[in-house]
């Protein structure tokens, strides 16, 4: 457990480490969460229950496969030494204010340099055809 601060109210809270490393935690709870400004469960519409968005679901794959030793894709991304930068990994919204909206559900995001991070300035949204063109 870890000690976070609300960003709605200011109150001290626990926090398990798991969530913290989901991005989660910015609040105190459900209540001061939904009746205050800034939840970020909320506030950016991707992530509402069985809608979300492209971005969000890329987002989530990212946090996922690049700190999660269980996650099956592990060893092509985390497990050899691919990760996501601290800005993304803890808010969505950055992510999102970064590379932006997918043009289309077909598009898939890509890192130009491949054997590079997930990070401001080497991720863009590209179709499946030039993603498989990009494998060097």
């Amino acid at each position: 457990m870890t000690t976070s601060i609300c960003e709605n109210c200011d109150t001290l809270f626990e926090l398990r480490q798991s969530d913290k490393n989901r991005g989660r935690g910015r609040f105190c709870g459900k209540s001061c969460a939904a009746s205050g400004k800034n939840n970020s469960s909320y506030k950016h519409g991707h992530s509402r229950r069985k809608l979300m968005s492209k971005e969000y679901r890329t987002w989530a794959g990212v946090v996922k496969r690049t700190t999660n030793p269980k996650s099956q894709n592990w060893r092509w991304y985390g497990g050899r030494g691919i990760t996501i930068s601290k800005e993304w990994r803890e808010s969505f919204e950055q992510f999102l204010k970064d590379v932006g909206a997918a043009p289309s559900e077909k598009h898939e995001l890509d890192r130009i340099d491949n054997s590079g991070n997930y990070e401001a300035g080497n991720c863009r949204w590209v179709t499946h055809l030039e993603n498989m063109h990009n494998r060097g």
